[in-house]
Order: structure tokens, then sequence, then C-alpha cells
């Protein structure tokens, strides 16, 4: 029902632009870029974290005293090549996995407002027109 109403496509919302001067929205792209730049030294620092964690407990070695072993006329057991298990707690390797997909968001968001700051502080009196989608990409709550 309210779905309806807010994706109703009888309106011309998306087609709506804005005019702004390029230098304002320069400032805007520094205040995104700042805040992405933040974000990457929090999930690094939470990555650092979460490797020193994997380290000290979330390693986990299994090794059988079976392995190796020959009984009787030749016969081994069937893990005679696999030697010890190594294991990472998933959690922990999750952990990790979302703190390197982040950092890497970030640091491609860093680049994007960095060029778009180049480019609209080189033409800070120009007009730009904003889509509502422009709009919160360099204005959008942080």
């Amino acid at each position: 029902m309210i779905e309806d109403f807010i994706n109703n496509g009888d309106g011309i919302r998306d087609q709506w632009q804005f005019d702004y001067l390029a230098g304002d929205v320069a400032i805007a792209a520094i205040d995104q870029m700042n805040h992405r730049q933040v974000r990457v030294s929090f999930w690094k620092k939470k990555q650092t974290e979460v490797m020193a964690e994997i380290k000290t407990s979330g390693i986990q070695i299994t090794e059988s005293i079976a392995n190796g072993l020959t009984f009787g006329s030749g016969y081994a057991t069937s893990k005679v090549d696999s030697g010890p298990q190594i294991a990472i707690d998933p959690k922990m390797r999750a952990d990790l996995l979302e703190c390197t997909n982040r950092i890497s968001k970030h640091e491609e968001a860093v680049v994007a407002y960095d060029g778009w700051h180049q480019v609209l502080a080189a033409n800070p009196k120009k007009e730009v027109k904003l889509t509502q989608a422009d709009w919160l990409f360099f204005f959008g709550k942080l």
C-alpha cells in the first residue's frame, strides 16, 4: 500500500532538477570524502583487531595421532597424506571479510568524491542541475 504511494509512477519527481553552485556541491563532496576516509580508518583498525584475535584464538589445529600410522601388512589410515587440519573460526573469518569489503567500498568512494571535488572546485561559480539521486549523493545524510 505505502510502497505504491512512494513508488507511484504517475509523478515526475524523478525528472526534477535543482540548481546549485558547483562550489557548494564541491564542499559537500569534500564532506562526503572526509566521512569516507574516517570510515576507512575505522574499518582498518577493526581489521587489525580481528586479525590479532584470529592469531590469538581463532585458529584451530586438529591432528589425529593415527595420521600416517600403518597397521599390519602395510595398511594405512585414510588420512595418511592429510596431516594436521587448520581452520579459522567462521565468525572471525566473516568479520575479517566484512572489514576487507567495507575498506574497499569506502576507499572507492573516497576516490570518487575526490574526483568530483576537483571538477566542481575548478568551476565554483557554474550552476549545476542536481536530480534527487545527485543531491543524495552529495548532501545525503552520512
